[in-house]
């Protein structure tokens, strides 16, 4: 993974030799915005989280209920 120097430097490089942009890795585009471990997340947490919830009699909103209640119908 190239460091922002690097990066700075071969946009420089590639905008004086008439070069076509850089293009980013997906770890590198996952860096920009903030959260490396993001691609890494389970992409089922929050329902699972509120299924947990639903079941055990806690609170939610209603949007999130009827949310709960659709994917446990399915």
């Amino acid at each position: 993974m190239r460091t922002y120097d690097q990066l700075i430097t071969e946009i420089q490089y590639r905008k004086e030799n008439n070069l076509p942009r850089i293009e980013l890795t997906a770890e590198e585009r996952a860096r920009s915005f903030g959260d490396v471990k993001l691609a890494n997340r389970d992409r089922n947490s929050r329902i699972q989280e509120m299924i947990y919830r639903f079941k055990n009699g806690l609170k939610l909103s209603k949007s999130d209920t009827k949310e709960v209640k659709k994917y446990l119908k399915d």
